[in-house]
């Protein structure tokens, strides 16, 4: 179990003006861990001193001790937490059939999701997976637990009920984001509006 410790400042003294507010400190987290004391042994007293020194069992003042592990309180790392990011978006040029009898093509510009790596770097944070496996959000993925997720914001709208968060993705000119067993027909509110990050 690690133990998060913050920084306080007694409210009284800054009201009364007797403290000026200091860069806030980094919260520090503490953990239990086993520590291995090795058996010990003392003496309070000695008859005789050097060469001619020898302990007294007689008195109780020698006492040896059992090598043990005792729990000691250790500084480490605070668990990183993670959030969740609205995706950044990029234009996109795509070619795509244009409907006439002749077969032909045109071009167009469309505006897609950037990565999940670039997203989370845009705001300083790396990628990562809520509990282990929910990356991604989409109209139909929508998280309901996760730092932000009622800060997401669906631009392609939103359908049906919800398969939570998604935990996989693949790009077909859009990014869609996928839930474990939903079917991929890559509906506009299939691609990918938010990312996990930390």
């Amino acid at each position: 179990m690690t133990r998060l410790i913050a920084t306080q400042i007694s409210l009284a003294a800054l009201f009364a003006g007797l403290l000026t507010m200091p860069a806030m400190a980094a919260d520090k987290c503490y953990q239990n861990q086993k520590v291995f004391v090795p058996a010990e042994f003392k003496c309070s007293s000695n008859g005789g001193s050097g060469q001619n020194r020898f302990d007294d069992f007689s008195n109780g003042s020698c006492q040896k001790t059992d090598a043990r592990y005792d729990d000691v309180e250790v500084e480490v790392p605070c668990p990183k937490v993670g959030k969740w990011v609205n995706a950044t978006f990029t234009n996109k040029t795509i070619t795509v059939r244009n409907g006439g009898r002749d077969g032909g093509t045109t071009t167009q510009t469309i505006s897609v999701a950037t990565s999940q790596a670039e997203t989370c770097a845009s705001v300083g944070l790396k990628p990562a997976k809520l509990e282990d496996k929910y990356i991604c959000a989409s109209g139909e993925d929508r998280p309901t637990r996760g730092t932000d997720y009622n800060k997401i914001k669906y631009k392609y709208g939103t359908w049906g009920g919800t398969w939570g968060a998604g935990v996989s993705t693949t790009v077909n000119n859009y990014t869609f984001c996928w839930a474990s067993g939903q079917k991929k027909d890559n509906d506009a509110t299939d691609r990918v509006v938010a990312w996990y990050c930390e």
